[in-house]
């Protein structure tokens, strides 16, 4: 039940997320994945039958995707724009 009322959301905002990568396309998600984070804080690693390795596996890879698509954007999308505000400083 809970997959077919977020999967809307998730197809919507993540396909802007893809395209666009601004923050305002993130904010959606925000109190979505805070409520599925204290859910998780309540759930013991063993009991859901992983092994701590593959979990501290799987956060690294996701943190380091984020910093990926987080620098591509600042250094393709908003690059000319940080060169003109620092020509305009100097």
């Amino acid at each position: 039940m809970q997959m077919l009322l977020l999967l809307p959301i998730v197809v919507i905002v993540g396909a802007h997320t893809i395209v666009f990568g601004h923050s305002r396309y993130h904010l959606p998600l925000i109190p979505i994945l805070a409520i599925y984070g204290a859910a998780l804080t309540q759930v013991r690693v063993p009991a859901l039958g992983l092994s701590p390795r593959p979990v501290r596996l799987g956060a690294i890879l996701a943190v380091a995707a984020l910093a990926a698509i987080w620098i591509r954007e600042v250094a393709l999308v908003e690059g000319h724009r940080i060169g003109e505000l620092l020509h305009r400083l100097s």
